[in-house]
């Protein structure tokens, strides 16, 4: 259940800084390596032997993934003030934005300055409707038939698919000639930003960060949508021969006075600014705390107490195939006073009741118990291996007591499990990475939009989890003896699978999660302010996040990280514009001008870094 794409988490106390560039020791393309060996024999005359082989440097083209994308702003989907504010795009990868250049060959100087190949071109949304389409990438590389007077054919790259559909912009050239920034400005819209960790731990690698050259504007009551395209300018800016041209290079757009130009769109995402203003502020403020269980009226006396409980009714089928219904308890529970199911278990239905209030069977434990032996028998690090082991270690045992019995005293007892049994045990099942969201959340109305829900991670749930995993080969009342004698046996194993280890935690839905990825959440008890031990801290869902303390809290705080980044232009007092646009009313910025006197993009970068608000939400975690 774990999402791998989630960066490492930003602890309170680590920093950040920007850095200019991290440019590949090879650009994407394809290269030529000759060799040359020269020998003087001592006869005389000279001996020569040549050899060329030609290689590829690969990078992404035509589209990026979801996985080279580590965060947006503003987010995928949000509403709010973004005014001011410079959207911008993380990627995980610090050389992408200099892995290709904007530069054509034409334009070039013989020491190429690699100025970044990505550029965030933000529209208003009527501005570019209906001018995306697909194509195939052969329809943009010069080897394919026909020329274009709307977009610069690329050479072909040893790993290009002339079949790979590729999103592409048609725009006007007067709406590209505003939005397009210059060469110059390339290179002061990209950085790279590594973070300091504050206690040594690792944090990832530094990630680079593309800007946008345009802000929305202020908030006037008017709902207006905006499209967010990163695009690509791979060999888009030629020499400039106009004359009293400048030495930069520009897009050979500018030569033009009609017609389109074609962008190619690696990735896009529409966002939009409204009244009342929802940023991260009005998020914060407005999320709903709800225990996990339904809502039920107080009159429905017969339900009302395993609703209390965390339970919902689920529709299943008897094993006649007759329709029929049971309650269902998830590990997220409201509070930590339930039966204890008698385990180990030999098959599932043992661990079924009745609930005596509405004569329902609860199905809780015995679900929780299936699901675990499911787990295991899938996983094929853990199903074989666990029940060849159980295996050995019984008939160790049995050799054992008849070494015994024959009076040998000298006996070396049967050894732990020759992998991280107890590991898995901990990670898979016991901060359930691998149990599916359903059984977290088994109603979706449970976990509305906009909300925070504080919970016990109920113990005996995980035990029941545990013991269905441990169960692979138990199909005896003797095996089920022989696997109670065996956890008994291993310590690690036994205080997993039998003590009571009361935890707590919060799952997040919220779009906060979704824009803000470096949210800070901590746990707190009533005697210390001190954050307890987070164990896990995952992004179940693109808006949906878990966090699982090692203790019970009592409140938790949820707050940004003090350097989480926003990019924030000057505001001109008398207007109330952005400073330095290129032409009044666009949001287009001049971005040189606005760069003037700083020495590179990431000491402009960081000039134009914002704090998130420091505000803090804390939820009461019922009792």
């Amino acid at each position: 259940m774990s999402n791998d794409l989630l960066a490492p988490r930003l602890h309170p106390d680590d920093s950040f800084h920007f850095v200019e560039s991290h440019r590949p020791a090879l650009t994407a393309g394809t290269l030529t390596v000759t060799v040359t060996h020269t020998a003087s024999p001592a006869t005389g005359g000279t001996l020569q032997a040549k050899r060329r082989a030609d290689f590829a440097v690969q990078a992404p083209r035509f589209a990026l993934q979801p996985t080279d994308i580590a965060a947006q702003f503003p987010p995928r989907g949000a509403s709010g003030n973004f005014s001011a504010v410079l959207p911008h795009v993380i990627l995980r990868r610090d050389t992408l934005p200099w892995e290709r250049t904007a530069r054509h060959k034409d334009a070039s100087t013989g020491h190429d300055d690699g100025a970044p190949w990505l550029a965030l071109l933000i529209f208003e949304e009527h501005e570019v409707a209906g001018l995306v389409s697909t194509v195939d990438a052969d329809t943009l590389l010069a080897s394919s038939k026909g020329k274009t007077s709307s977009f610069e054919k690329l050479t072909p790259d040893a790993g290009d698919d002339p079949k790979q559909k590729v999103s592409v912009l048609d725009l006007p050239i007067a709406l590209a000639k505003e939005v397009l920034p210059s060469y110059g400005d390339l290179s002061w819209l990209a950085t790279v930003r590594d973070v300091t960790p504050g206690d040594g731990r690792d944090v990832g690698k530094p990630q680079s960060v593309i800007l946008a050259n345009r802000v929305p504007p202020s908030v006037t009551g008017e709902t207006l949508r905006y499209a967010a395209h990163l695009v690509s300018l791979e060999h888009q800016y030629h020499k400039d021969t106009r004359k009293n041209a400048k030495p930069d290079p520009v897009h050979w757009a500018e030569r033009k006075q009609q017609g389109t130009v074609r962008l190619i769109s690696l990735t896009s995402w529409s966002f939009s600014t409204s009244a009342p203003a929802q940023d991260l502020k009005t998020l914060l403020l407005g999320l709903k705390t709800r225990p996990p269980m339904l809502d039920v009226p107080s009159r429905a006396k017969r339900t009302r107490a395993p609703v209390v409980d965390g339970a919902v009714p689920m529709r299943l089928s008897s094993r006649e195939g007759r329709p029929t219904a049971a309650w269902y308890r998830g590990p997220l529970v409201p509070h930590l006073q339930f039966f204890a199911p008698q385990l180990p278990a030999l098959r599932a239905e043992a661990l079924i009741r009745r609930d005596a209030a509405t004569g329902m069977e609860d199905i809780s434990y015995a679900a929780a118990w299936e699901l675990g032996r499911l787990i295991a028998v899938r996983d094929p690090e853990i199903g074989i291996k666990l029940r060849q082991w159980k295996r050995h270690h019984a008939e160790a045992t049995r050799a054992i007591g008849r070494l015994k019995d024959a009076g040998v005293d000298d006996i070396e007892t049967a050894g732990p499990p020759p992998f991280a049994l107890t590991e898995w045990f901990e990670q898979a099942l016991g901060l359930l990475h691998r149990v599916p969201f359903d059984y977290l959340v088994p109603r979706p109305d449970l976990l509305p939009q906009e909300t925070v829900m504080p919970f016990y991670l109920d113990p005996k749930w995980v035990h029941a989890l545990m013991d269905g995993a441990f169960s692979v080969g138990r199909t005896s009342t003797a095996l089920q003896r022989e696997d109670e004698a065996l956890v008994d046996n291993e310590p690690e194993l036994k205080a997993l699978m039998r003590d009571e280890v009361y935890r707590s935690g919060v799952l997040i839905r919220s779009r906060i999660v979704t824009g803000w990825p470096h949210l800070i959440v901590d746990g707190l008890t009533e005697q210390d302010d001190t954050p307890v031990k987070i164990l896990r801290f995952d992004r179940l869902g693109r808006d949906t996040l878990l966090v699982i303390f090692d203790q019970r809290v009592e409140h938790i705080d949820i707050h940004p990280h003090p350097q989480a980044m926003h990019f924030a232009v000057p505001i001109d007092g008398a207007t109330g514009k952005p400073s330095h646009e290129r032409a009044s009313g666009t949001g287009v910025l001049d971005i040189a001008a606005l760069a003037k006197g700083k020495t590179h993009s990431g000491d402009f970068q960081s000039e134009l870094v914002k704090g998130v608000p420091r505000l803090t939400v804390r939820i009461e975690v019922p009792k």
